[in-house]
C-alpha cells in the first residue's frame, strides 16, 4: 500500500475517534443551555448502593404512571426498547408523558424514552381483550445527579428523607432539546442542591 494513502487513511481514522466524543458533548451542552426546561417530580427511591460512585439516584413519579401509545394498533414491545414520549406540563406544573410513539413526533416536546412494561387495554373478567391503544411504563432517560464525594451522601439522606414526605416539594429540572435530557438542578423540598 502506497505510504501515502495509509497515512491519510490513518489521519482519518484520528479524526473520527476525535469528532464522535466532541459531536456527544456539543449535543449535551446545547441542551444544557437551549433545551425547554421541565420538572419532573422525584418519588422515594430504595436506599443508595455503595457500589455506584458519588451520586443521588433518583426515581420519578413519571416513571409509575401508565402512558397511553399514539397508535392503538400497537404490538408488543421488548423491554428496553427506545420510545418517544409527548411532554407537557400538568396543573401542578410538574412535567407529564401524554403518549408514546415509536418515532419521533412530527412537533411538539418529546423525550426519548425506554420500554419498561406493557400493559394491555382494561377489560373485563372473561371478555376477549378490548380494541384501543395499549399503554406502558418507561424509564427515563436521566437517574442519577452527581455530586462532589464528600456532599452526595448527605444529599442523598435528604433527598430520601423529602422524597417520602407527601407534601414535599422535590422534583429534578431537566433540559429537553429534540428528545435530549440533561438534569440541570436538583430541589429538595422547594430548596436547590448546590
Amino acid at each position: 500500500m502506497n505510504p501515502r494513502l495509509r497515512y491519510g487513511l490513518f489521519g482519518l481514522a484520528c479524526l473520527a475517534q476525535i469528532a464522535v466524543p466532541a459531536s456527544l458533548i456539543v449535543k449535551h451542552e446545547q441542551t444544557r443551555t437551549q433545551g425547554t426546561l421541565w420538572k419532573f417530580q422525584t418519588a422515594p427511591v430504595d436506599p443508595n448502593d455503595p457500589f455506584r460512585g458519588r451520586y443521588v439516584r433518583l426515581s420519578f413519579a413519571a416513571e409509575r404512571d401508565h402512558v397511553p401509545f399514539a397508535d392503538s394498533g400497537m404490538i408488543y414491545l421488548r423491554y428496553g426498547t427506545r420510545l418517544y414520549a409527548e411532554l407537557e406540563t400538568g396543573a401542578d406544573g410538574f412535567a407529564r408523558l401524554t403518549r408514546l410513539h415509536l418515532r419521533r413526533p412530527a412537533r411538539g416536546e418529546y423525550l426519548d424514552v425506554f420500554m419498561r412494561q406493557m400493559q394491555s387495554p382494561k377489560r373485563e373478567k372473561g371478555e376477549a381483550e378490548k380494541p384501543g391503544a395499549p399503554a406502558a411504563q418507561v424509564r427515563l432517560p436521566f437517574d442519577r445527579y452527581y455530586l462532589p464525594e464528600d456532599r452526595a451522601p448527605q444529599v442523598e439522606r435528604e433527598y430520601f428523607d423529602a422524597s417520602r414526605s407527601a407534601r414535599a416539594n422535590t422534583y429534578a429540572e431537566v433540559r429537553v432539546r429534540e428528545g435530549h435530557a440533561a438534569l440541570t438542578a436538583l430541589v429538595l423540598d422547594g430548596k436547590p442542591v448546590n
